[in-house]
């Protein structure tokens, strides 16, 4: 029985990741189709891809689902609200004290146009969570992309 509830509950992330994807990809196209993201055009452009990797494990217990929506409806969404895409991880790490910890998390993903702008919005929101949830860190993964509609 406990398999089948493991199973049961990847495929819904596995699903909610895919729709998340999706739902991504498609706000980035009407973004630059309508020139919402400054320096746009169809073709092709060079962004920034950026990956933040969020513990759900505070001093105080676990972040809850509603505490997780309300920071990203708050904090991140109006920085970046183009577009951007969650996924629902298990992560692992090894914090201050040497030990491996194990904890549920979530990765969320954003793609914007490569200025000193955008990377301090991706800063507050690290910032604001490590404050808000008494976080040692928020790992940010940066790359250079081209995206092509």
């Amino acid at each position: 029985m406990a398999r089948e509830s493991e199973r049961s509950r990847r495929a819904t992330i596995r699903r909610r990741a895919l729709v998340g994807f999706a739902v991504t990809v498609g706000a980035l196209v009407l973004a630059l189709a309508s020139g919402a993201i400054p320096g746009a055009s169809s073709g092709c452009a060079e962004r920034v891809q950026e990956r933040l990797f969020f513990g759900l494990d505070g001093p105080e217990g676990p972040i809850s689902d509603a505490e997780w929506e309300a920071f990203v409806e708050g904090v991140v969404t109006p920085r970046f609200p183009a577009g951007l895409t969650i996924l629902e991880a298990t992560g692992q790490w090894r914090g201050r004290n040497m030990s491996v910890n194990r904890e549920s998390s979530r990765v969320v993903e954003i793609i914007h146009d490569p200025s000193r702008d955008a990377s301090r919005r991706i800063r507050q929101i690290a910032s604001e969570y490590k404050t808000r949830y008494q976080q040692e860190s928020v790992l940010i993964a940066r790359t250079r992309v081209q995206v092509c509609i």
